[in-house]
């Protein structure tokens, strides 16, 4: 899963931004730093995949890095080749700075304070919806022993049946024996969810959920809900991550 690293000195601030995050998927990995040594200590021992920098620290006088600014760590990341081009979000209660984001760090987006859960919806929408994250494609050797990329945006969802894995898209169905359900989830974007020891679904494609029944429509598809799984989806599902 994907691992966040949100640099934020003010408590309440971090406290509430993460119960965003978490909102948004529970599976995410986060990171907390409250200033520049922290910052850099957690991005060298991590592979971090999105930064959220507050532009404004204050100064921290037990730092050796008492006056860096989120601006300057967002460039001691571009300057590394590490962080190059991994995704930065910029937090702001003072838009005049805006302008050097954008132009000396080449952040993937910002937001004024106070912000909402919806505006973080949307930034990171953008950002998983974009090629900034992730692959976008797993590629599958059928039983044919033919090789196909398929898009995961593509994937309704992905069936364990007699050993064999069959994966269910908008342009048919393919067979291959060389793919789990545990490969498949570890590679998968964040919005599939394993709801059964045989399915993993692409919540973006859920019709209907029928929780007495434990059913779920998926493309017309009405597939079970394992107990196993259930609370975990009932959490997400109420959370609108559909």
């Amino acid at each position: 899963m994907l691992n966040i690293l949100i640099v934020e000195d003010e408590e309440l601030q971090t406290k509430a931004l993460r119960e965003m995050l978490l909102m948004y998927n529970p599976k995410f990995n986060i990171y907390v730093a409250h200033n520049a040594n922290n910052a850099i200590s957690i991005s060298s021992d991590y592979d971090i995949d999105l930064f959220i920098l507050d532009v404004d620290l204050s100064a921290d006088s037990d730092s050796d890095n008492s006056n860096i600014s989120g601006i300057d760590i967002g460039l001691k990341f571009r300057n590394s080749s590490k962080y190059s081009t991994t995704p930065i979000i910029y937090l702001t209660g003072v838009p005049e700075k805006i302008h050097q984001a954008v132009n000396d760090v080449h952040c993937f987006s910002y937001l004024s304070k106070p912000y909402s859960y919806f505006d973080i919806k949307k930034t990171l929408d953008d950002i998983f919806h974009s090629t900034h994250i992730g692959n976008d494609a797993i590629t599958i050797n059928t039983l044919l022993n033919v090789q196909i990329p398929i898009s995961f945006r593509n994937i309704y969802y992905v069936e364990c049946l007699n050993h064999t894995t069959i994966v269910y898209t908008i342009n048919g169905s393919f067979e291959t024996r060389t793919l789990t359900l545990k490969d498949f989830l570890a590679t998968a974007p964040y919005y599939f969810l394993r709801i059964h020891k045989s399915y993993i679904i692409n919540i973006n494609y859920i019709y209907s959920y029928q929780k007495t029944k434990r059913l779920i429509c998926i493309n017309e598809t009405e597939l079970p809900l394992g107990r196993k799984y259930k609370d975990d989806f009932d959490i997400a599902f109420s959370k609108g991550l559909h």
